[in-house]
């Protein structure tokens, strides 16, 4: 792993942060070897003890177990703690943020890894809407907070969630008949599919689409049944895989293919059996860095932790069983490495002929391409760009590793026997994907070197660390990439020679595995 800059965001005593950065998925052959983050270290563990009203903290997540009593309990009267259960972390502002269930609130800490004793919340959200709240989701790219309303039957949701205080009204509301709504217990985003995912007290999962904008009383694209008192959520969005905690077997569910699972189907692997320990499961937690789950047993009091959580199957025992000492009713739980993951700009990736000509969603359309392209016109060919906001990522944040994943869809001809492999290039092309002043050619920073090599279909990754510590240190507020084949772009055959790597619109191909920028905060 290279060695990078090393930056500290204020008023979090002692944080490292690191951003591991990826466009989507897992595997594929050719590319760059990513090397493993060791993404736990240094990480803190929390828990909401929901009938102890306390927040728990343990400074080391990957070694706590047994009676070991937590390094900091946020309780007492100033911190207004009142039945709290589902958490959140935003680690790129340091902020945790509680569902205040009882009291009717969302409670807001700044300052997440030294708040301790009887602190009290820095913001504190309330308002006539709220009822009940039991479940929270931040999603920091884009700053905005989604909040399951138990007893209000509803989703809200709240934008520019960090600079919101006292009582306000949420921007949207998930509510109505159609929505089917009724008691929900669970709730994850996938950002980069744009899908919202709730577990419901109907015994199922609901999944709306349009997660960023989806408002008043509209009905789920799809719904995931069979379940029993189905609670916390957690989507591994690079994986596609869910995992749900269904208290009413005391098992933990998990499905493949997440974003397209629909009807009473099976899971793909049940982890249940009195070897788990598993006692009303409420909250799961997946370490993706360490493949490591994290589960809250509220009726044993306890956090139980497995390794291996992406192949995790049957009566496995745990690998640790933290007993709350300090409190009673695990609840909420989260580590502080949670990803952040951005998907492109729908807007801004597409590719480009020679000639200057665009092709995206918003611009003459097509599917997208890079390499001979004769099927357009004779002598043609094309590069493909894809573009990721960061603006939300703050300047003084550490970035220790950086990934760039991209699904290889499907080839036309032959383009590797005859065009060479495919490169990429780190450029920046600006609020706009066009051919004038020429970004076919323009905007270079650098070349990155070969990005895949074979045909093979699925996800080629290559480590982009230098070039995103780049692109933030130079206060860019996108890192953007381009795709050409290495040797020629055009053999003048009259026959088309190019591959095809999915984007934002998913425009080919029918995989549903649009790119993505997955960023890990390392504390």
């Amino acid at each position: 792993m290279s060695s990078v800059p090393i930056f500290r965001y204020p008023g979090v005593a002692g944080t490292i942060v690191s951003l591991a950065l990826v466009l989507l998925g897992c595997g594929g052959s050719g590319g760059t070897t990513v090397p493993v983050l060791s993404t736990g270290t240094g990480s803190q563990l929390y828990v909401s003890g929901v009938d102890g009203h306390r927040l728990l903290i343990y400074n080391d997540a990957n070694s706590v177990t047994g009676s070991t009593l937590p390094n900091r309990v946020v309780a007492g009267g100033l911190t207004t703690l009142n039945g709290p259960r589902g958490i959140a972390m935003d680690m790129a502002r340091g902020q945790l943020y509680v569902a205040n269930a009882l009291n009717n609130s969302i409670l807001v800490f700044h300052n997440a890894r030294t708040v301790t004793g009887g602190d009290a919340p820095h913001r504190t959200l309330t308002g006539a809407p709220l009822n009940r709240p039991s479940a929270l989701f931040i999603d920091v790219v884009n700053n905005r907070l989604f909040v399951v309303n138990t007893d209000g039957n509803s989703v809200l949701i709240y934008d520019n969630a960090s600079a919101l205080n006292g009582s306000v009204a949420p921007s949207r509301t998930l509510t109505g008949i159609a929505t089917t709504l009724s008691e929900p217990a669970g709730v994850y985003v996938d950002i980069t599919r744009n899908l919202l995912y709730v577990s419901n007290g109907t015994n199922q999962i609901l999944v709306f689409s349009n997660a960023a904008t989806v408002t008043g009383n509209v009905p789920p694209v799809r719904t995931i049944s069979g379940l029993s008192s189905p609670s916390g959520l957690f989507v591994d969005v690079t994986g596609d895989r869910l995992y749900v905690a269904n208290t009413g077997t005391n098992a933990i569910l998990v499905f493949n293919g997440a974003s397209t699972a629909n009807g009473s189907l099976a899971p793909a692997r049940t982890h249940s059996g009195g070897g788990t320990q598993l006692n009303q499961p409420r909250e799961v937690f997946i370490d993706t860095g360490r493949d490591r789950m994290y589960v809250s047993s509220y009726g044993g009091n306890s956090v139980l932790v497995y390794n291996s959580a992406s192949t995790i199957n049957g009566n496995t025992v745990p690998d640790r069983n933290l007993t709350l000492t300090a409190s009673s009713g695990a609840w909420g739980i989260v580590v502080d490495v949670t990803p952040i993951v951005i998907g492109s700009a729908s807007a801004l990736d597409g590719f480009v002929t020679f000639d200057g000509t665009t092709y995206t969603a918003q611009v003459n359309g097509g599917g997208p391409r890079t390499g001979d392209d004769e099927s357009f016109l004779a002598g043609s060919r094309a590069r493909q760009f894809f573009s990721f906001d960061v603006s939300n990522i703050p300047t003084s944040i550490t970035i220790v590793q950086a990934t760039l994943k991209l699904y290889q869809a499907s080839q036309v001809g032959t383009p590797y026997n005859n065009l060479g492999v495919v490169v990429a290039d780190h450029v920046n092309y600006g609020s706009t994907l066009d051919g004038s002043p020429g970004d076919y050619d323009g905007g270079l920073i650098i070349s990155l070197g070969n990005f895949s090599t074979t045909s093979a279909i699925g996800y080629q990754n290559m480590d982009v660390t230098a070039r995103v510590v780049d692109d933030i240190s130079s206060a860019r507020v996108r890192s953007q990439y381009r795709l050409r084949f290495s040797f020629l772009e055009i053999n003048n055959d009259f026959a088309s020679d190019y591959v095809q790597f999915t984007d934002g619109e998913d425009s080919c191909c029918a995989v549903n595995s649009p790119p993505q920028l997955t960023v890990t905060l390392k504390p």
